[in-house]
Formats: C-alpha cells, sequence, structure tokens
C-alpha cells in the first residue's frame, strides 16, 4: 500500500472521523477528482470528559462516549446536510485518523545492497517488507507496546523506495546496485479500532473504511507541500497530547509523544489561578495572553508560567530523546487542534535551540497555509462554518488518495 497513491474516481463522497487525545472529529467531504481542494459539507466535533488523573481506559471510555455521540449525528445533522447538497449523493468511504495517545508510529528502512548490478523484481521487494516488518515487531517488543496499551496493527505504508540512493515510484525491473525501502507502520489501540469498526458497520455498512494514525496524514501533507524539504521535525499538539516525529530523506526516522496538550495545560492553568477552565483557555490566546502577562498580579504570573515551564521541560525531554538518536532538524512543522495560539511557536523555537545550542524555523501548519490555494469564496465558506485544521488536513488527505 502507498500513501501516495493517485486519484481514479471522479467524485466521491466520504465520511471522516478523527480520533483525537481529548476529542472526536467527525465530517462529511465531497472529492471531485477534477478540481483542485475537496469540499467540506458538513463537520462536527465534540469533546470528550477527560480527567488528568483519570486511568488509560476511562479515558479510552470517554472518548468512545464522544464518538458514538458523533457517530449518531450522521443519522440527524450529517444527513440532512448532505441532503440539502445533493439528493443522489452516497458515503461510501470511511477515513479514520487516529492520533497519539491512541496510536503509535513507527519507520523502518531496509536496504539491499550487491557490488554487481540486480534486477528488482517483486520477491526481492517483498522479503524487504518482511524484513521492516520483522524489525518493528522487535521495537514492538523491546517498547512492550502491544501489551502494555493492548496495541494492534493499523496500517502499514510504503513510502519511500530509492534506487541508487535516488528516489522513485517505480523500482520494478529496474537494474541497480543499491535498493531501500521505507515503510511505516501505524499501531492502535485495539480496543479503539474495534470500536470504530463496530460502529461503521452498524451506521455505514456498505462503506469502504480505512483507518491511519494522524501523523501520517500530517507527514503526508508537509512531503507534499513543502516538497523540496528531505529533513523536518513534525509537531503535532492535540487536546491532551503532543507527538513528535523526525523525518531525514523523506522517511521518518523516531517518534514519541507524552500525554500533553493543550486542554491539559488549560486544566493545569485553571487549578493553579482557580478560575474556570474557560478563562484558561483564554490564556493561551491572543490578546488575551499577552494583556495577562502584563495585568496578572507577580504571585499569579509566577503561576501561570510554572504551568508553561512545566510543558516546555516535557518537550524538551521529547527533543532530547530524538536529538540522542538523530539531531534535531533545521525546519519544524508543528500542528495544534487550537486554533489562534499566542505561545506555541516561540515557546517550541526556545525548547529546540536549548537541545541543540542551533537555531530552528518553526512553522505552524495553519488554515492560512492549507488553504493556500483555495479560492476567496472557498475561504469564506470554511470561515462561515468554522472549519478547523484537522478537518482541512483530513480532507486534503481524502481528496488526493483512494482510500
Amino acid at each position: 500500500m502507498s500513501l501516495f497513491s493517485g486519484r481514479e474516481k471522479k467524485v466521491r463522497y466520504g465520511v471522516l472521523i478523527e480520533i483525537g487525545s481529548g476529542s472526536v472529529l467527525i465530517s462529511i467531504i465531497k472529492s471531485d477528482a477534477t478540481k483542485i481542494n475537496p469540499e467540506i459539507i458538513w463537520s462536527q466535533r465534540e469533546f470528550a470528559s477527560l480527567k488528568s488523573k483519570q486511568a488509560s481506559n476511562q479515558d479510552d471510555k470517554a472518548i468512545m462516549s464522544s464518538l458514538l455521540n458523533v457517530i449518531l449525528q450522521i443519522n440527524n445533522n450529517g444527513y440532512k446536510a448532505l441532503r440539502s447538497y445533493s439528493q443522489t449523493a452516497q458515503i461510501k468511504y470511511v477515513q479514520v485518523s487516529i492520533t497519539a495517545p491512541w496510536s503509535f508510529t513507527i519507520s523502518k528502512t531496509i536496504d539491499y545492497t550487491k557490488e554487481t548490478e540486480f534486477v528488482v523484481s517483486q520477491e526481492l521487494i517483498n522479503g524487504l517488507i518482511l524484513a521492516a516488518k520483522k524489525k518493528t515487531t522487535e521495537i514492538m517488543l523491546e517498547k512492550e507496546l502491544a501489551n502494555k496499551y493492548d496495541f494492534s496493527l493499523l496500517t502499514e505504508v510504503i513510502t519511500d523506495f530509492r534506487l541508487n540512493d535516488y528516489q522513485t515510484n517505480r523500482p520494478l525491473l529496474q537494474e541497480v546496485k543499491s535498493l531501500s525501502l521505507t515503510q511505516i507502520v501505524a499501531f492502535v489501540s485495539t480496543f479503539i479500532t474495534e470500536t470504530v469498526t463496530d460502529l461503521q458497520r452498524k451506521v455505514l455498512p456498505r462503506a469502504e473504511i480505512v483507518q491511519y494514525s494522524f501523523m501520517m496524514i500530517f507527514y503526508s501533507f508537509i512531503k507534499n507541500f513543502y516538497s523540496r524539504l528531505s529533513c523536518y521535525c513534525l509537531i503535532d499538539i492535540t487536546y491532551e497530547a503532543t507527538e513528535i516525529v523526525i523525518v531525514r530523506n523523506s522517511a521518518f526516522q523516531t517518534t514519541n509523544h507524552t500525554t500533553i496538550g493543550i486542554n491539559t495545560i488549560a486544566r493545569n492553568i485553571a487549578n493553579a489561578l482557580n478560575i474556570p477552565h474557560e478563562e484558561a483557555i483564554s490564556f493561551l490566546r491572543e490578546p488575551y495572553h499577552s494583556t495577562a502577562l502584563k495585568a496578572l498580579p507577580k504571585n499569579k504570573l509566577e503561576l501561570l508560567q510554572k504551568v508553561f515551564v512545566n510543558y516546555q521541560t516535557e518537550l524538551r525531554e521529547l527533543f532530547t530523546e530524538n536529538n540522542a538518536n538523530f539531531s534535531i532538524p533545521r525546519d519544524i512543522f508543528f500542528h495544534c487542534s487550537m486554533a489562534d495560539n499566542a505561545f506555541l511557536l516561540e515557546l517550541i523555537s526556545e525548547v529546540a535551540k536549548t537541545v541543540t545550542n542551533l537555531s530552528h524555523q518553526v512553522t505552524e501548519i495553519s488554515e492560512a497555509i492549507i488553504t493556500k490555494y483555495y479560492s476567496p469564496t472557498e475561504k469564506k465558506k470554511l470561515t462561515e462554518n468554522n472549519i478547523d485544521t484537522g478537518v482541512l488536513l483530513e480532507a486534503q488527505f481524502f481528496h488526493q488518495h483512494e482510500s
């Protein structure tokens, strides 16, 4: 299976489901292969009632409760919006993306070299794929992920072929001296993926379902949008988790995460300052963020800064672990579930510099970047419907790839 296969069907309607660390997002999308961009017909996000000290199985149930609630909305608001758009449209595809900590993504590159030229056969490629699978299984056993978190295989994707160190999409029957293959394997909570599949069979029984880790979708967007770059760092900051991936020579190298995200930070601020959660969220956005830093009493400002320092410490640990294996690249791209955040770009830049002693180019993958090639009319519609960047990334992926 290739992450970068092209489209064949002219018009497709699909349901996109994102299972995040603290929320579930569901959307109905139209993809017309003759058009540059997908069309988002309907979208809804529901937040799970997570607590920072809950056990992971309680969090699973909270997320699944949110998933059930939004799935049920398909039969109500979702289909109503679809029928208003087109009386003949039929949903034939379900694309599911799952973020950390529910998913874990591993990448392995297998090299095959000979002193004399050889012909690349399907049998040889199959052998390299088996070798890559063996390595990822060893990593799972080493980290005790399968037993500790009850993870099971979600997706296996070939993302990179290189012949004599040159990237290609057509390796078969070529005469070369070296061949390398990179495979990304995503593992996901067995409880979550089984629940998703069961709900899909009940609500959308005729639809074809495919599941990915969100990091695969994020990586695909960067690979296509910033095709000139081959080395970079990806950071996905969801409501309850932060995941980091290092990409070298256009291939995943290392990945890890921590269970602290935007809502986690907001809860910590609310507890520290004894304020409502909604007000704590505003501390993370402009213009309230800058105003608060100037107006807060010294004692409360110190408490607020302590929350940010704690998150910096978590980020530093993630960066340090990755940097020990592969140095952090100059270019860092991050995606955040909460738009208009006021502090992450500067915070990430500072933390990365403390680990590498180098300056980094940090870019937030914002709505403005994702919709760069959208028309003013398309952008206006997205704004009116309050469509967030998670939907946009997943819709672009659906639009560019067959299920």
